[in-house]
C-alpha cells in the first residue's frame, strides 16, 4: 500500500491527496453534476455495442478512475492540475452532494497515473479502514467560485414532474413524447460511470478478504432500461473452494475459513459470506451506510447506501443467471428502436399507479413487467421482436453458455436477426398494449417469451403466470396477487378511455387539444379519489365547482349571514340568491334538463315569499310559517338529491311533532332559531363543500350544483 509522506514534505506541498477513510452519518442526499468543459470527451460510443463489450469497456473505465472528495473551498482547477501532472486525464466531471460537498470522478488514459497518485497519497490514522481509489483532495481555492452548485445538473435523481411535463408539451406527437420520456428518464453517462466506479471500489475492498472474488452489476444498471435513480444491483462470485467462506477473527481482522454447513449447502455459503461482508462494509469500507442484512429471503441479500454517490445498493451472491437475464433484455432493446420507448413508458406508468414498488410484497417487479411488454410485441400480427427460441437458433458455438446446469445461450451477433416488418408507430403499439392487458385471458393462459406464444397455465392458483425464459419451470409472477392484476386491467382500461378522448393526440389531431395531452394525460397527478380509488377525470370538474364556490355574481348583492354553528368542521356556503338569479338558473336548467322546470319555479316563488316574510312578526300565522319552513327544508333536499317530494300541509303538524319529540333538527338548516329584536331569524340553507364533491363524483346534478352555489 502507499507509503505515508513525511511531515516536512507535506508542509511544503500546497496540494496533496490523502486516502479517504472518514465516515459520516447517513442521510438522504441530493447529487448535482457539472462538466468542467476543459477536457475533450471521448467520442467512443458504448450505447450501441454488444452487451459484453459494453460491460467490459465500462469496467476498464472504472479501473482507470478515481473518486475524489474536494475538501473545503478547494477548486476543481487545482485538482485537475494535480491529476494531469501524474498522467493523462481522459475524462473528468464533478458533482455536488447536498449542495455543500463536492466530488470529482477522474478517468486516466492508463493506470500508471493512478498508481503514482496512490504511492504519493498521504495516509492518516485509518483505524483499520480500507485504503482505495476513493481519495480526499486539499488544494488551492483559486477559481473555486467559478462553478456554483445551482448551475449543476442532477445525477442519480429522476427529473421533476413539472419539468417532464414541460418537455412533453412541446412534442409534435405521442410517439415523439415517448422518445422524450425515454431520453429524460434513462441513465446518462455520469450515472453509469459512477455505478461502475462504485462497483469497482467495493470489489477491490472485498478482495482483501476474498482474494479471488469478483463483483458484477446486473439489472437496470446494465440492461438499457434503467432510470437515473434506479438501485444498483450487484452479485458476488466467490470463486472459493466448497465450504470456504470469509470469517471475522477480531477487530478489523478477517480471513478465509472452512464452514461445515456452507460445504453442504450453497445457500448456507451465500448467507455466511454475505453476513461477514455486511460487517466489513459497515466498519471498514468508506461511505457505505445503512447496512441491513436480509439473509432469510429467497435470494439472500445485503442492502446498503453509498453516501458519496447517493446510490442504493443490493448485494447478492452467486447469482450469475441474473446477469444473463440482463443480457437478454439488452438484446431485445437492440432489436427494434420502438422497444425501449415503449418499455420506459409502461414501467413509468406502472410505477405512477402503484403497480410496481421497491418494497417487497404482492407487486410485479420490473423484470417480468418488461417481459410482458416483450411478449406483447412478439404476438403482434406482424411481430416487432422474435421469440427467444428463434434468437437461440442464430447463436454460434462460441455463444454457448451454461450457468448452474441451465442453458443460457444468447446470440452475440444481432446482425443475423431480420428486421421487423411491423410499421406501427410507438403510440399505436402503446394503445394496443393497454387493449392487450384489458382483454387477455390471464386466468387460463401463460405468457412465454421463450416461444413467443400462449401456453396452458400450469399453476391455476397464480393469477398471473410468466414463464422464466431460462428456467421454464419457474413462474416469475408467483407473488402477484389477484387484486394487483385487476388493478393493472383497471388502469389499462382507463388509459384506453383517455386515448380515445378527442384531442389526446395533440397538435396533429383535428379536435381541440386537451391539456395535458398525450402521455402527459396518462401520467397526470391523481389527487382526487372516489371510493378510495384514484380518479383523474374529477380533477377538472371539482376545479370548476370550487371556482364556482368563490365566484360572485355581478348582478347579485349577497348579504353575509352570521354563522350560528361555530363548531362546524366543513366549509359552508350560503344560498342567498335574489329572484332574478333564480330565474336565470331556471333558464339554464330548462336548456339542459327540461324535467325540473316546475321545481325551479317553486324555488323562485319560495324565495320571493321568504323575502316578503323577512319582516314578519311572531304573532302572524304560525301554521303558514311552519309550512314555509318545511318547504325550505324540502328545497335543501331537492338541491342535494333532486328526488324528494314536497310535503303536504296535512303532514306539517305530524312532522313538527316528530321533530320536537326526537330532539332533532332538519338537515341543511341551523339547529336553533334565535329571537332578534322581536323577529324570528330565517334559517339559512347551508351546503357543505364536501357534499358538493360527493354529489359531483356520483355524477348527479352537476349543473344544478354549479348553479345554486355561489
Amino acid at each position: 500500500m502507499a507509503a505515508p509522506m513525511c511531515r516536512a514534505v507535506r508542509e511544503k506541498s500546497q496540494n496533496f491527496l490523502r486516502f479517504h477513510v472518514f465516515k459520516r452519518p447517513f442521510y438522504t442526499v441530493k447529487c448535482y453534476c457539472t462538466d468542467t468543459g476543459k477536457l475533450h470527451k471521448s467520442d467512443k460510443s458504448l450505447s450501441k455495442s454488444l452487451f459484453w463489450q459494453n460491460i467490459q469497456a465500462r469496467k476498464d473505465e472504472a479501473s482507470r478512475s478515481i473518486l475524489v472528495r474536494l475538501s473545503g473551498k478547494t477548486s476543481e482547477e487545482s485538482l485537475l492540475q494535480y491529476c494531469t501532472s501524474h498522467g493523462k486525464v481522459q475524462h473528468y466531471f464533478t458533482y455536488s452532494q447536498q449542495q455543500h460537498e463536492r466530488y470529482a470522478l477522474v478517468e486516466f488514459k492508463t493506470s500508471d497515473g493512478i498508481d503514482l497518485i496512490l504511492d504519493r497519497a498521504y495516509t492518516p490514522n485509518s483505524n483499520g479502514h480500507v485504503q482505495s481509489r476513493f481519495l480526499s483532495f486539499s488544494g488551492s481555492s483559486q477559481g473555486s467560485d467559478k462553478v456554483s452548485t445551482s448551475q449543476c445538473q442532477q445525477v442519480n435523481k429522476d427529473i421533476g414532474f413539472a419539468e417532464l411535463y414541460k418537455d412533453l408539451a412541446v412534442a409534435e406527437s405521442v410517439s415523439d413524447q415517448l422518445g422524450i420520456l425515454t431520453s429524460k428518464l434513462e441513465l446518462r453517462d455520469p450515472e453509469t460511470r459512477l455505478r461502475f466506479v462504485v462497483c469497482s471500489l467495493i470489489e477491490e475492498a472485498f478482495q482483501q478478504i476474498l482474494p479471488d472474488c469478483s463483483l458484477h452489476l446486473f439489472g437496470s444498471s446494465v440492461n438499457s432500461f434503467g432510470r437515473r435513480s434506479c438501485d444498483m444491483d450487484m452479485f458476488l462470485e466467490r470463486n472459493t473452494a466448497q465450504g470456504v467462506v470469509p470469517k471475522k477473527k477480531g477487530k478489523g481482522q478477517y480471513k478465509l475459513g472452512y464452514d461445515g454447513p456452507s460445504a453442504e449447502s450453497e445457500r448456507a455459503a451465500a448467507q455466511a459470506t454475505l453476513f461477514t461482508l455486511a460487517s466489513f462494509l459497515e466498519k471498514q469500507v468508506p461511505h457505505c451506510m445503512s447496512v441491513s442484512r436480509i439473509l432469510q429471503a429467497k435470494c439472500p441479500l445485503v442492502k446498503f447506501r453509498h453516501y458519496a454517490t447517493g446510490l442504493s445498493c443490493d448485494l447478492t451472491a452467486d447469482n450469475s443467471i441474473a446477469l444473463k437475464s440482463s443480457e437478454l433484455l439488452y438484446v431485445f432493446s437492440q432489436l427494434d428502436p420502438r422497444v425501449r420507448p415503449l418499455v420506459f413508458m409502461i414501467r413509468h406508468w406502472a410505477r405512477h399507479h402503484g403497480i410496481t414498488n421497491r418494497a417487497p410484497g404482492y407487486w410485479i417487479t420490473n423484470f417480468p413487467l418488461t417481459l410482458v411488454v416483450v411478449f406483447f410485441l412478439q404476438t403482434r400480427p406482424q411481430p416487432v421482436v422474435p421469440s427467444f427460441e428463434y434468437l437461440r437458433s442464430l447463436a454460434d458455438e462460441s455463444d454457448t453458455s451454461v450457468v448452474d446446469g441451465t442453458d443460457c445461450t444468447i446470440p452475440g451477433d444481432l446482425s443475423k436477426v431480420e428486421p421487423s416488418q411491423n410499421t406501427q408507430t410507438t403510440a399505436e403499439l402503446l394503445q394496443e398494449f393497454f387493449s392487450f392487458c384489458t382483454t387477455f385471458d390471464f386466468e387460463s393462459s401463460s405468457l412465454s417469451v421463450r416461444t413467443g406464444q400462449l401456453g396452458p397455465k400450469p399453476d391455476r392458483f397464480s393469477p398471473l403466470h410468466m414463464e422464466n425464459p431460462f428456467q421454464t419451470q419457474l413462474n416469475m409472477c408467483k407473488n402477484v396477487s389477484e387484486g394487483l392484476l385487476k388493478e393493472i386491467q383497471k388502469h389499462s382500461q382507463y388509459a384506453l378511455q383517455m386515448m380515445d378522448v378527442p384531442g389526446f393526440h395533440g397538435p396533429g389531431s383535428e379536435s381541440e387539444v386537451i391539456h395535458p395531452w398525450g402521455i402527459g394525460a396518462l401520467l397526470a397527478p391523481l389527487k382526487i379519489r372516489r371510493n378510495g380509488k384514484r380518479s383523474a377525470l374529477a380533477n377538472s370538474n371539482i376545479g370548476d365547482v370550487l371556482r364556482g364556490l368563490s365566484r360572485k355574481s355581478p348582478k347579485t348583492a349577497t348579504k353575509k349571514q352570521p354563522r350560528h354553528n361555530s363548531n362546524e368542521n366543513n366549509s359552508t356556503v350560503t344560498l342567498s340568491s335574489t329572484p332574478p338569479d333564480l330565474r336565470d338558473f331556471r333558464v339554464n336548467l330548462e336548456e339542459q334538463t327540461g324535467t325540473r322546470t316546475v321545481r325551479v319555479e317553486n324555488m323562485t316563488a319560495l324565495d320571493a315569499s321568504l323575502q316578503a316574510d323577512g319582516s314578519r312578526t311572531p304573532p302572524e300565522d304560525d301554521r303558514t310559517w311552519k309550512v314555509r319552513q318545511l318547504d325550505l327544508v324540502n328545497l335543501s333536499h331537492t338541491a342535494k338529491d333532486g328526488c324528494e317530494p314536497a310535503p303536504s300541509e296535512q303532514d306539517v303538524d305530524d312532522n313538527e311533532a316528530s321533530a320536537l319529540s326526537n330532539g332533532t333538527s332538519y338537515s341543511g338548516t341551523d339547529s336553533t332559531q334565535t329571537e332578534v329584536a322581536g323577529k324570528t331569524q330565517i334559517p339559512k340553507l347551508q351546503i357543505t363543500i364536501d357534499s358538493v364533491r360527493r354529489r359531483l363524483f356520483d355524477g348527479r346534478h352537476t349543473k344544478t350544483t354549479k348553479g345554486i352555489v355561489h
